[in-house]
């Protein structure tokens, strides 16, 4: 069984990397699926990591938030709470509830996701949580994404450009920031 899921995983990068990302989203919730019925938490954790971003980027944010949870849940109790798997879905679980604008409760995730990734040594993951941390970036934002990629006089960029909505100033760029490599 365990080929079955590593096979629609592998299925899931391809359309992902291809921007096929309806035919990603059903082959990471057959993975998820067979994983659940196979006794195979962490791949399903695993699956349900990535379904929960692919949701977040169809702006279906309660949906992303149910997975990153599921996920880390899985995680915890498979004896990788402190791992880089669980920091990348306490980061997605941050996303989700951002963009549900629920800053209590996403800093509380992203507080989470910076001491793993601290732990871990991913300094991109800890940069980025420094950043969603800082009490003096602008407030109100929605997350929206813009998709690369972005052609700028030093070269080209794939990433997402985040929109900032400030109190009655409308959309402004502010900055770039690539996404982090959830395919571990």
């Amino acid at each position: 069984m365990t080929e079955a899921i590593e096979a629609h995983l592998t299925l899931a990068r391809e359309a992902a990397a291809e921007g096929r990302a309806g035919d990603a989203r059903n082959s990471y919730a057959r993975a998820a699926a067979l994983s659940r019925e196979s006794g195979a938490p962490l791949l399903q954790a695993h699956a349900l990591r990535h379904l929960s971003d692919l949701d977040r980027q169809a702006d279906h944010l309660e949906q992303a938030l149910a997975h990153a949870e599921q996920a880390a849940a899985l995680y915890r109790s498979n004896g990788q709470g402190t791992s880089p798997d669980m920091a990348n879905a306490l980061r997605l679980k941050g996303l989700a509830l951002d963009g549900l604008r629920k800053s209590e409760k996403a800093r509380e995730a992203w507080s989470a996701a910076r001491k793993l990734y601290a732990l871990a040594g991913v300094g991109d993951g800890l940069a980025e949580c420094d950043w969603r941390l800082d009490a003096d970036r602008p407030r109100g934002w929605r997350g929206r994404r813009v998709a690369g990629p972005y052609f700028l006089p030093a070269g080209v960029v794939k990433g997402e450009l985040l929109l900032t909505a400030t109190e009655g100033l409308g959309f402004s760029a502010l900055g770039l920031r690539t996404s982090l490599l959830l395919l571990t």
